[in-house]
């Protein structure tokens, strides 16, 4: 392993010409320009931060920072001051923003960087340094050890009066409570609220790599695959309820409940859940129900077409890019999107030429950015835990199954009249 201070030949670093920003590089050049004396590059350092865990680990950068701070004897003083600011600052912005990145290994490694700052001390300037790393690294620790102090630390809200919920109380409190006799609004605000809860917690170390779908990687996504599983089981639940209804009266009535349902969670910009519940309308055994679909209300199907209209995958989403870039948060944006982005992306190289495809990196953290630009504010909603712990648990059927109730709902070579005489 080089010293980063003898790391210097050109070859090991790639410029672009044009923006003057880096494409390629080894970690040691990619760490000297985070701390350059001349060079400060605010978007380079928020890449970096967010990215580098897909090139190194957090471990190993602390010790190319610590050996950075260690500048030569030979180097000019100002100089040499202003590095080690610049990679005070770094790791400052580092645990001020990924705080859970704290191991018990990165933690030692950390106090016995801030004793050498300390030593450093007869500088008024390291002081300074030495004590706001300290009030920094201290804060990081106590949120690591109580992730509920960190989500208040994050979770702001906007400041409007939550509406009073829409439940009967006469149901509400029943054992045998159904979720869909629940008001339609009330149903949306409360799976809004649910999908905030694990959209919120994704960091953006979830997102690297593509370890939501590689079997050795997933215990790094948590977060993704939770917020999957949910949009999942809402697809599920749609169809399993349409498909338990004998009587095509009742099939047409849950239909465009969860079309009402749907509409409501696009006014609450929930688009992950607006989507599981079009993807479970477009379930094989559900999308073939044509005698069904025919007895819907003309208004059912005027907002089902706007709502396919609006997350339609045609050019890659586009109509759906287009809405969301222009909404203010809170809002929950559909995850797939994104993660089909992030694959594209990865089918470029880790590796080029020997150095760092940092190029790479910065295409990864501008759809990271968009994945978590909706984190905060927070959803202004009273959680209704009777409606809650029942989304956290619900029992569809699966595909095959619903497969075969389907055709027993509309046989093949059913004629309407046969249906509606049921």
């Amino acid at each position: 392993d080089v010293n980063i201070w003898k790391d210097t030949s050109d070859s090991n670093i790639l410029m672009d010409p044009q923006t003057n920003g880096i494409k390629a590089g080894t970690l040691n050049r990619l760490v000297a320009r985070l701390t350059s004396p001349t060079e400060h590059d605010i978007t380079f350092l928020k890449t970096f931060l967010m990215t580098f865990h897909s090139f190194t680990t957090p471990e190993k950068l602390l010790s190319k920072l610590r050996e950075r701070f260690n500048t030569p004897v030979d180097l000019d003083t100002n100089q040499s001051v202003t590095i080690k600011l610049r990679v005070g600052n770094v790791i400052k912005k580092w645990f001020e923003d990924y705080y859970y990145d704290l191991s018990d290994d990165l933690i030692v490694g950390v106090k016995n960087f801030l004793q050498e700052i300390e030593s450093n001390s007869e500088l008024k300037s390291m002081e300074t340094l030495h004590l706001n790393l300290s009030k920094v690294f201290n804060k990081a620790i106590r949120y690591k050890k109580d992730p509920e102090l960190a989500a208040q630390r994050i979770g702001s809200f906007t400041n409007k009066i939550p509406p009073e919920p829409k439940v009967n109380i006469k149901i509400i409190f029943s054992p045998n409570l159904n979720l869909l006799d629940i008001d339609e609004e009330e149903l949306a605000r409360q799976i809004s609220l649910v999908d905030f809860n694990t959209y919120s917690q994704i960091r953006p170390s979830e997102l690297l790599n593509l370890s939501w779908s590689k079997p050795k990687l997933k215990h790094r996504a948590p977060n993704v695959l939770k917020l999957i599983a949910i949009l999942n089981s809402y697809s599920m639940w749609v169809a399993t309820s349409i498909l338990k209804s004998v009587r095509i009266k009742e099939r047409v009535k849950i239909m465009a409940r969860f079309i009402r349902i749907a509409e409501h969670t696009r006014i609450l910009k929930n688009f992950n859940a607006t989507f599981a519940i079009l993807a479970g309308l477009n379930l094989s055994s559900v999308f073939r129900l044509k005698f069904t679909k025919k007895e819907l209300p003309p208004r059912s199907i005027q907002v089902l077409q706007d709502l396919e209209r609006e997350m339609s995958t045609d050019s890659s989403f586009k109509t759906y890019r287009e809405i969301i870039a222009s909404l203010d948060p809170p809002c929950i944006p559909y995850l797939g999107v994104y993660l089909t982005d992030l694959t594209f992306i990865d089918e470029n190289p880790d590796i080029t030429s020997n150095l760092i495809n940092f190029a790479k990196r910065k295409l990864v953290y501008n759809v990271i950015c968009k994945v978590l630009q909706c984190q905060n504010p927070c959803y202004d909603l009273h959680p209704v835990y009777q409606i809650t712990s029942q989304l956290s648990k619900l029992p569809p059927l699966d595909e095959s199954e619903l497969y075969t109730i389907s055709l027993l709902r509309e046989p093949r070579k059913a004629e309407r009249h046969d249906l509606l005489s049921q």
